[in-house]
Formats: C-alpha cells, structure tokens, sequence
C-alpha cells in the first residue's frame, strides 16, 4: 500500500470507472468493446457494483492455471454495444477512456501510441462526411481492432502478424463503405 499525503484532500471530480469486466479484460491484454469505457458504459458499471459480501465467485482459467475470480470480473453486460454499433459520441469519448486505462494497465507504449493514432486518424477520416461515414468508420475501427488484439493473443508472427494498426487500410475502409451502402440500398428496397 502506498503512503498516506496528509496534505492532500480527495479530487474534486471522481472519474467514472468501467466494470471490473472491462479492466480485467484490458489488464490480460484482451479485447473489450469500447462501450465499457463511454460514459453509458460506465453508469452500466456502476448500477452493478456489487458489495464484496454479495459477490459470487467463478472458475476463471488465467493460462495453464485455474483460479477462483470475481463473477463481475469475467462476465460481459448484458446490455453491452459491439462496437461497430456505438454512437459517435459513445466511440469518440469510449476510445480516451480506453485508451487512459490501457496505459495505466501497463501495455507496451508502442501498442498504446499505435492505438491512439488509429483512433485519432478514424475521427478525422474523409468517409465521416459520407453517407454512412459513421457507420463505416465505426465498423472499420471495430473489425480491424478485433483483429489486431486477435494477432497479438495469437503470439505468433508467422501466422498472425501483429500489424501497425495505425496505418488506415483505405481500400478495406472503401469496402466496408460499400459493403453499408448495399445494406442500406436493400434495406431501402424492402421498404
């Protein structure tokens, strides 16, 4: 435990935390949706904080051994929004509050510095002023950070490089982009 300051009051504001779901996640170095992190996630987080007298305990398997965890600490919302389906507003302040915590989870500078710049290039990114820019941007940002984090639990280079998820793969975005507008135009034609 670290020291007492004497000369210290607490903040003025309390930030608002995730779930233990989310930081479990962040702190193994998995994916977890940004939703956790939006201000709607952590409101989620906070109506389900559980005392430790009422928490209940699951198996959890941390590499080869198994362990007695928190259930909050391993079970998902119910009421958790995949990521190609936030809000802007949810993306842009769920992605700095992901990103705050996954520094002080200690990931490697080059992942956080990577992550940043992928997110800062996706909220200034030419399709957001196209129909469905939005839409292709979030669902650009949600495929290609699953597999991002999916190369990295992968552990193995030969067979999922870990790429530089900072670099926008223009032509993946240009079909995602396509990909919406045929969505959207049969949707259309249903009508």
């Amino acid at each position: 435990m670290g020291e007492i300051r004497e000369d210290m009051a607490v903040e003025d504001f309390l930030e608002a935390r995730p779930s233990s779901y989310a930081l479990t996640k962040i702190g193994n170095g998995e994916y977890v949706e940004l939703w956790y992190f939006s201000p709607e996630g952590c409101a989620d987080a906070q109506r389900s904080t559980r005392t430790d007298a009422d928490d209940t305990y699951g198996i959890s398997r941390m590499g080869e051994m198994v362990t007695l965890r928190s259930v909050a600490s391993v079970q998902a919302s119910k009421r958790v929004v995949q990521d190609a389906d936030i809000t802007w507003d949810q993306f842009s302040f769920g992605y700095k509050s992901f990103i705050k915590y996954i520094s002080r989870a200690g990931w490697p500078v080059t992942h956080v510095q990577a992550l940043l710049k992928f997110f800062v290039q996706l909220e200034s990114s030419r399709y957001l002023q196209r129909p469905n820019g939005q839409a292709t941007v979030l669902t650009y940002q949600a495929r290609v950070r699953r597999q991002w984090m999916d190369n990295i639990k992968a552990n193995n280079p030969a067979e999922a490089p870990i790429f530089n998820i900072a670099w926008i793969n223009d032509r993946l975005m240009q079909e995602m982009h396509a990909e919406l507008k045929d969505k959207a135009d049969a949707a259309m034609q249903q009508k």
